[in-house]
């Protein structure tokens, strides 16, 4: 679906609660001001209703297992790690293999993919990083790379970047809001939303509806692509409402296990009491302010739900499993998790993702070599936000789906931390990423139409 927009002069915006950063050109960047209900500027004051902080420590951690043990899948080789078995991995042809208690794994990796973004990382200079590939439609994964790198950061370098929940969500959050939205209330992508003070702050009240004051006027897929916190309050408030905002966080997996063959932390989302929430707090949920943990597999499961028509699959790395006398002992099959949203929601959801790489905060990156003709094939949503310990490190997300509307549609997600000065961004490696991809399934598109004309 194209669309059209007349420019716009809006400043936009992404934050998160008790973070700051500089401006980034090109993606969501952050301003933050804490301000509580009555709009006042000081930080000791803020009515936040879930400091990052809280996630500091397990003893305020509310999710129901740190981890996915408890759910792991039943094979004959336990759950892997993927930093035991990441160094170990040999590729013959169009296969990987790896040896792991006394078996001989074929991994569902493809190692040209796999090896594509293996060079990515090792080109990169100060960053650390991480980025995910897997169906849509089946959760197989298809690539995983990580790169530890100059970025010194204990939420980076404790543990595998790739299925670690340390870095917060951020802007990711909204993909929950709107799905919830247009779930609930069966938005439409072109819904006007008026509103006013910009679309970086909530403050002077600006997430209430006001006629005399709401000048500024932004439908929800370009506030989607442009991230706009004003707007998505604005929604979370009047659209979605609570108890529909946490269950779809439920329902994506956030403060849950997620089944895999593969050890992947739980990520956690805190979302206000709905006893004592006020309409501020529900905004901010809404917009992404807040404590929240992701992983980058976690995060391309996010996108993997709109590219699979709503249908929410286990992410796995196993194809099959062979014993020392060549017996096949295993073989890892497609599991469902559940519905998130209708088909007609996964449809709405295309079209907000969509308009991050034609109008929104990918724009410049989806323009270059490997993804120019292929716009309007792809979705997505980023996030940008300051390390809350070390303010010189920038994160940034991309998480997305390409080609949209097709039953070979792959999932990425994508992490990166770097100095705040640095040019490297998620976005950017991302697009390298969706682009060889794409170039593979047209290549195997034209090899299957050969093979059927001869």
């Amino acid at each position: 679906m194209v669309r059209l927009h007349k420019p716009i002069l809006i400043s936009v915006v992404a934050a998160v609660a008790g973070l700051s950063t500089h401006a980034v050109r090109g993606e969501d960047p952050i301003t933050i001001r804490p301000v509580n209900e009555n709009g006042n500027n000081n930080a000791a004051s803020a009515n936040m209703a879930f400091p990052l902080a809280d996630l500091a420590t397990n003893d305020t951690d509310p999710r129901e297992s740190p981890d996915n043990s408890k759910v792991a899948w039943k094979t004959p080789f336990g759950q892997l790690k993927w930093e035991e078995i990441s160094n170990k991995i040999v590729f013959e042809g169009e296969e990987a293999f790896v040896q792991h208690n006394g078996l001989r794994l074929k991994l569902t990796i493809r190692p040209h993919l796999q090896q594509l973004l293996e060079r990515q990382f090792a080109l990169q200079r100060h960053i650390s990083g991480a980025m995910v590939l897997l169906e849509s439609r089946t959760g197989r994964i298809l690539a995983m790379a990580e790169k530890r790198g100059e970025v010194s950061n204990p939420l980076l370098t404790s543990k595998t970047i790739l299925t670690s929940a340390t870095a917060p969500a951020a802007s990711l959050m909204k993909i929950v809001t709107a799905s919830a939205a247009i779930e609930k209330s069966n938005l439409d992508p072109e819904l006007d939303v008026p509103f006013h003070g910009g679309c970086g702050h909530l403050r002077g009240q600006n997430w209430l509806r006001d006629a005399k004051q709401d000048r500024q006027h932004m439908d929800l897929a370009l506030a989607f692509g442009k991230s706009c916190n004003t707007v998505f309050a604005r929604v979370a408030i009047y659209h979605t409402g609570l108890l529909a905002l946490s269950d779809m966080a439920d329902r994506y997996m956030f403060n849950k296990p997620i089944s895999s063959d593969l050890f992947i932390e739980t990520s956690a989302a805190f979302l206000p009491s709905p006893e004592t929430a006020t309409p501020y707090e529900v905004g901010m949920a809404g917009a992404g302010f807040g404590a929240s943990r992701l992983s980058p597999i976690h995060s391309a499961m996010l996108s993997a739900a709109t590219g699979n028509g709503g249908m929410l699959m286990s992410p796995f790395l196993v194809e099959s499993a062979t014993d020392a006398k060549g017996a096949v002992v295993y073989r890892g099959t497609p599991k469902p998790i559940a519905r998130l949203f209708s088909a007609n929601t996964a449809a709405k959801m295309a079209v907000l993702m969509q308009e991050t790489i034609t109008a929104g905060t990918s724009r410049r990156y989806f323009r270059r070599k490997g993804t120019r003709k292929d716009l309007f094939d792809i979705g997505g949503k980023t996030g940008t936000l300051s390390d809350p310990e070390d303010r010189q490190i920038l994160y940034t997300w991309f998480s997305g789906v390409a080609p949209l509307d097709t039953p070979n549609s792959v999932a990425i997600g994508t992490l990166v931390a770097s100095p705040q000065n640095w040019l490297v961004r998620a976005s950017s490696l991302a697009q390298a990423g969706l682009a060889e991809y794409l170039k593979m399934e047209r290549n195997a598109a034209r090899v299957a139409s050969a093979n059927q004309r001869k």
